[in-house]
Parts: C-alpha cells; structure tokens; sequence
C-alpha cells in the first residue's frame, strides 16, 4: 500500500506558505516528513493531520483577541 508523499513545494502550495516555512516546521518537528535521496517527502495524511491540528489553534488565538 503507497501513499502519495508530497513535496516540500507542494506541501507549501497546501498551505500557502514557503518552502522555508515548510522546512523550519519539519525540523522543529510540527510537521511530519522524512527525508531521503537529500529531500523531503511529506504523506498528504501529515499535512492533513497538521493543517486540522493547527486550524483549531488559529481558532483558539482568533477567540483570545476577539
């Protein structure tokens, strides 16, 4: 069973962010990834699990300074 890995561009794309952006959170260990062949390759289900993590956080800050 393959599942589609994603590209740190196109993880970016996602989450209309940059590729640096990207990059900070997979070594600060917010986003899951793995890296081989000297990049990384992110499962659409990690960055899945970590725009819903994170939606829930913006909604947190939104509510505080409301």
């Amino acid at each position: 069973m393959s599942e589609r890995l994603l590209s740190v561009t196109e993880v970016a794309e996602i989450l209309r962010q940059s590729n640096r952006f990207v990059v900070d959170e997979l070594r600060r260990k917010n986003l899951v990834g793995s890296k081989f062949g000297g990049q990384w390759h992110i499962s659409a289900a990690d960055v899945d699990s970590y725009v819903e993590a994170h939606r829930n956080v913006r909604a947190v800050v939104r509510r505080r300074s409301a």
